[in-house]
C-alpha cells in the first residue's frame, strides 16, 4: 500500500518534472538544472511522507541494485549488437509497439536470443530479425495462455532448440516428423530422412517459423496486442517503469559513490592482505619474543583479576608487585 501512495504522490509532483528536466538538460545543458533540482526535492519529499527510515535506507539500497542491473542490461545489449546497436532497438520498439509490452521488459531476451542465433552463424541483421520475431511471438504466447513473458520465452526456447515438449506449455506441439515435413513444403529437404543432415541454425530458424505458423492457424498470434491494456500487462509494464525509474535515481549515485567507495574498500583490502601476510610472517620469525609477550599478558591478565577480586588484601599487592616486575622483565628480554 505504501508503495502505491508514493508512486501517486511522484506521479502527481515529481516524475513529469523530473523526465521534462531530463529531456532539457540533454538539449540545453545547465540551463535546466534547477528545474531538475526541484523535482527531485519534491520526489524526496514524498519519500520522506509515507516511508519510515528504514524504508528510505530500503529504497535507496534497491535504486543503487536497479542501476547496476540495468546498466548491466544495457552493457550487454550494446555489446552483442555492436555498431548495430540502434537498429537493434528500432526491432526492438517495433516489437513493443505491437504487443503492448514496454520495450525495456524486451531488452534481456533480445540480446539472449540475438547472441543465440548470432552463435549459430547469422549475421546481426538476420539474427536481430528472428529474435524479434521470437519475441513477438512470446508475448502472444505469454497472454494466451497466462504465462509471464520469462516463462513464455523459456517454452519457446526449448522448442526452437528441439526440445519439443518445453513448447506443449505454450501450445507448440510438433515431433522430428512433423518438422521434417514441413522442412518439405519450405523447400529446404527433400524427403524426411534429409532432416537430420540440416545443420543447426536451418533447424532452429526453422523451428521458430513453425512456430510462428501453427500460432498463427491457432488464432493466437496477435493476443498480446488485444490484451495490452488488461490487468496483467499494465501491471507488468507498471513494474518495469517503476525499475526503471528507480534505476534512474540510483545511478549516480552508484557511478559517483559506491563505486568510488568500493574501489577505495578494495584498496584497502589489498592493504590489509599485505599487512597480515608481513604480520605472519614476523610471527613466524619471533615465535619465543611472541610466546615471552603471550607469558606477560597472561600474568598481568591474571593479576588484574584478583586486585579487582580483593583488592584491600596486603597479599596481592605483593603479588602484583611481583607480577609486574615479572612483566616488566619478560617484555624486556622479549624485545631485547
Amino acid at each position: 500500500m505504501e508503495l502505491f501512495k508514493l508512486f501517486g504522490t511522484i506521479g502527481l509532483k515529481g516524475v513529469e518534472e523530473t523526465r521534462q528536466g531530463i529531456d532539457e538538460t540533454t538539449q540545453h545543458g545547465e540551463q535546466s538544472s534547477n528545474k531538475l533540482q526541484q523535482a527531485f526535492k519534491k520526489i524526496g519529499a514524498a519519500v520522506a511522507t509515507y516511508f519510515a527510515i528504514d524504508k528510505i535506507k530500503q529504497f535507496g539500497q534497491e535504486c543503487v541494485n536497479m542501476a547496476a542491473e540495468v546498466s548491466a542490461e544495457t552493457s550487454a545489449f550494446e555489446q552483442i549488437m555492436g555498431d548495430y546497436t540502434d537498429t537493434a532497438k528500432q526491432k526492438m520498439q517495433s516489437v513493443a509497439d505491437a504487443t503492448g509490452v514496454v520495450d525495456t521488459r524486451l531488452t534481456t531476451y533480445m540480446t539472449s536470443m540475438t547472441a543465440k542465433f548470432k552463435g549459430l552463424g547469422f549475421d546481426i541483421d538476420d539474427a536481430t530479425t528472428l529474435a524479434a520475431d521470437g519475441l513477438t511471438l512470446a508475448s502472444d504466447a505469454a497472454a494466451f495462455w497466462d504465462k509471464s513473458l520469462d516463462e513464455s520465452m523459456g517454452s519457446l526456447n526449448s522448442f526452437i532448440n528441439g526440445s519439443y515438449e518445453g513448447g506443449e506449455a505454450i501450445g507448440l506441439f510438433a515431433n522430428d516428423t512433423q518438422m521434417a515435413q514441413f522442412a518439405i513444403q519450405k523447400g529446404l529437404v527433400a524427403s524426411t530422412t534429409e532432416w537430420q543432415n540440416l545443420d543447426e541454425a536451418t533447424k532452429q530458424a526453422t523451428r521458430l517459423e513453425y512456430a510462428q505458423k501453427m500460432y498463427e492457424q491457432s488464432g493466437a498470434t496477435g493476443q498480446a496486442a488485444k490484451e495490452a491494456n488488461q490487468y496483467a500487462n499494465t501491471q507488468a509494464n507498471l513494474n518495469e517503469k517503476w525499475r526503471q525509474f528507480k534505476a534512474l535515481i540510483g545511478e549516480p549515485i552508484l557511478q559517483n559513490i559506491v563505486n568510488p567507495a568500493m574501489q577505495v574498500l578494495s584498496n584497502l583490502i589489498d592493504g590489509l592482505t599485505v599487512g597480515f601476510q608481513s604480520l605472519t610472517d614476523f610471527i613466524n620469525n619471533n615465535k619465543t619474543a611472541i610466546e615471552l609477550i603471550g607469558i606477560a599478558l597472561g600474568t598481568l591478565t591474571a593479576a588484574i583479576i584478583a586486585y579487582n577480586i580483593a583488592q584491600n588484601a596486603a597479599t596481592i599487592l605483593i603479588t602484583l608487585h611481583t607480577a609486574a616486575t615479572t612483566v616488566a622483565t619478560a617484555a624486556t628480554s622479549a624485545f631485547g
